[in-house]
């Protein structure tokens, strides 16, 4: 009785004895390349809160006042205990017209450093624009303390 052999071709494939070196070329530059390219593929270095609060000062200095803003709050991001991040903060905001920002900015100084004559005076001038008269001169009548603290006395004077 003759066998019945199917037409179709079978579903697995059998390899010829002589490619095994083959594959093992080919798994070596497949593997050669993939792992090369993830060499090559640095991280890139994170930015340091120093990093941004310079970025915000050239802006500022261009009077890119959103970029500066931008740059000093992902310094801010990074380092919440500088107040020179929120000073530059606030004359940004306070350059942009955003006084209540700028406000919390100062104030946000004045917190860690009470005794800053400037942040002060800023926060006078951002009372005064937002016509606060009564917390403008407390604030600059405090600003003009500081400062005679700060001047030395003249010998001529005592």
């Amino acid at each position: 009785m003759p066998v019945n052999f199917p037409d179709h071709a079978r579903d697995t494939q059998v390899m010829p004895s002589n490619s095994f070196p083959r594959l093992l070329f080919r798994w070596t530059i497949f593997s050669t390349i993939l792992f090369s390219g993830c060499s090559s593929f640095e991280t890139p270095t994170p930015r340091s809160a120093l990093n941004y609060f310079r970025d915000g000062n050239t802006a500022y200095q261009k009077r890119d006042y959103p970029t500066a803003i931008w740059n000093y709050r992902q310094a801010i991001v990074l380092d919440d205990e500088t107040p020179s991040f929120y000073y530059n903060l606030g004359l940004a905001y306070f350059k942009s017209g955003d006084y209540e920002q700028a406000l919390d900015s100062f104030e946000n100084v004045l917190e860690m450093e009470p005794d800053q004559a400037d942040a002060h005076y800023n926060t006078a001038l951002v009372y005064y624009r937002m016509r606060n008269s009564d917390k403008a001169n407390r604030h600059y009548n405090r600003y003009q303390i500081l400062i005679e603290q700060q001047s030395p006395k003249d010998p001529k004077s005592v």
